[in-house]
């Protein structure tokens, strides 16, 4: 095993995850299985594949099976790869590429022989001229993937592995963004004067969001492009393929018998410890009227210390109990609101079993 990839926090690349099998592998509610065979064949027949430094294209490359693993309520479908395969040496140039617009069970891929390094992205909005400064693994780190490209049929993936032209594997396709829930609300004003007052025109948004995530992955993930600085960015939100991503309105009036809105949004990683100007948190906003006043409700997302991390589900269930801040960037004293949190990390919902 090499020793770079020890610094990409992607399951399963080692050889112990090289299986020789094509058995059936049960699919949990969480999980869809796609298979595809990529075969190493002449270069001279596709179009699409960059050879910088030709060499024999006699092999066949290992069928793959991969796992997409999906977040509640994200359908987590596959619709295009781009895949890279690289030398396994020290230089670990790129010995091919290759688009594939349309994903089916079967695709062919052009490669060299011997050991190499497959670097999958599922559904990327790049075209393929912006893949061209591509040309060793290395100069992968400088590839990121944008939070306004994200779609929730569709959500950006990547999976990357070890193996040898001409042995069946399966890989792993692990999603860039991370979800955060709002699962519950509801309001109790009791001893407040406007205790039996809803709360009106509600909506919920994200703030402090890092927009930008590297393809490879790495363990710690700082905010690369924070997005809804303090608030909600009109202008910025318009650049989203879709909006609802990042904020949605929920309700025109929640009481004390509250809502199940389950209204999902999406981020990337933000491993900052510190909440300062440079690495804020990220927020989740909730906003709504009491009487004829405007309240925000901006709850740190930072569990245990740890920031967001890529590929995690945060699912908030919340209690409202008196008005909140008068600006989304306020400070949420824990007097209006009460929240109850469950993550739900990506390696945990593996729990499908594979027999070969």
């Amino acid at each position: 095993m090499l020793d770079f990839l020890n610094d990409y926090d992607m399951k399963n690349i080692s050889r112990d995850s090289i299986y020789i099998s094509f058995t059936q592998i049960p699919i949990s509610l969480l999980i869809r299985e796609v298979c595809f065979s990529l075969v190493l064949i002449p270069a001279m027949f596709f179009l699409s594949c960059s050879c910088p430094e030709p060499g024999t294209h006699e092999e066949v490359l290992p069928s793959v099976k991969t796992l997409t693993m999906t977040s509640p309520g994200d359908e987590g479908e596959v619709r295009s790869l781009d895949a890279f395969v690289f030398e396994a040496d020290g230089r670990n140039t790129l010995d091919c590429y290759q688009r594939i617009e349309e994903y089916t069970e079967e695709c062919h891929i052009a490669s060299g022989k011997g050991e190499k390094i497959l670097f999958l992205v599922a559904n990327s909005r790049k075209d393929r001229w912006q893949w061209t400064d591509i040309l060793s693994f290395s100069s992968m780190d400088r590839a990121v993937a944008e939070l306004e490209e994200e779609s929730r049929a569709y959500p950006i993936m990547t999976g990357i592995m070890h193996m040898t032209a001409g042995t069946s594997s399966r890989i792993h396709l692990r999603p860039l963004r991370s979800t955060i829930i709002l699962n519950s609300i509801r309001c109790d004003f009791s001893g407040e004067s406007y205790a039996g007052e809803p709360l009106r025109d509600v909506r919920v948004y994200l703030t402090y969001v890092n927009a930008s995530c590297p393809l490879t992955l790495k363990s710690s993930i700082p905010p690369l492009r924070v997005i809804n600085s303090g608030q909600l960015d009109e202008a910025q939100i318009e650049r989203f393929r879709e909006k609802h991503n990042i904020v949605q309105d929920i309700a025109d009036m929640i009481g004390p018998e509250g809502i199940r809105p389950q209204a999902a949004l999406y981020c990337y990683a933000n491993n900052t410890v510190a909440d300062n100007i440079g690495s804020p948190f990220t927020r989740l906003v909730i906003e709504g009227s009491i009487g004829t006043d405007r309240y925000y409700y901006p709850i740190r997302i930072n569990p245990g210390n740890k920031g967001i991390r890529a590929g995690c589900t945060y699912t908030y269930d919340v209690t409202i109990t008196r008005a909140g801040a008068t600006h989304p960037d306020g400070a949420l004293d824990e007097r209006m609101a009460e929240t109850e949190l469950k993550i739900e990390d990506w390696e945990e919902k593996e729990w499908y079993e594979v027999d070969f």
